[in-house]
């Protein structure tokens, strides 16, 4: 629980796009029972002044990994007192984005945060998969399918018009499955 977390310690919960972060705050608020007091959304948008009087006084901080890269770089945020990253579309954390930055900034102070990273769609090859998991440094991968019994409950039935096409007709085959 987030309670139990050390006193002056923070939880961060990154996600690549604003509309991804009120996505995240929705769910704290509403499934997880975040209270709203002790958090905030931080963005480039407010000022650097704001955002240390926020890094100083809140525990659970919603942002975009761009704006953590930053208010690390300028030392707003301190690394040493994160312990918790939640980082949402993980599958991004490749090459030069700003998750990756963001766990090469925090791993040069402390070891002592955890990471917890969440990805739909992890990569089309081991190779894209293992790129995430080196760039944020994963030493555990935890596996869900449709038919994992804790996720049953929340998948829908789906219908899928499968239609194949080549060069020469407009419609070669046609399947349906329900």
């Amino acid at each position: 629980s987030i309670h139990s977390f050390p006193t002056r310690r923070s939880s961060d919960l990154m996600a690549p796009t604003k509309p991804l972060v009120a996505q995240q705050v929705d769910a704290c608020f509403h499934i997880a029972g975040i209270p709203r007091s002790s958090t905030t959304m931080l963005t480039g948008e407010i000022s650097p002044a704001l955002r240390a009087e926020e890094w100083a006084s809140k525990r659970v901080f919603f942002m975009t990994p761009q704006t953590l890269e930053n208010d690390l770089r300028t030392g707003l945020a301190d690394p040493k007192k994160i312990v918790l990253l939640v980082v949402d579309e993980a599958h991004r954390a490749t090459g030069n984005y700003s998750y990756v930055k963001v766990i090469e900034f925090m791993r040069r102070f402390t070891k002592s945060f955890r990471i917890l990273a969440l990805t739909a769609t992890p990569g089309s090859s081991v190779e894209a998969v293992q790129e995430v998991i080196n760039g944020l440094e994963i030493s555990r991968v935890e596996i869900r399918t449709e038919e994992s019994i804790d996720i049953q409950q929340y998948v829908h039935q789906r219908n899928i018009d499968q239609v194949i096409l080549d060069r020469k007709s407009t419609r070669l085959n046609s399947s349906h499955q329900y």
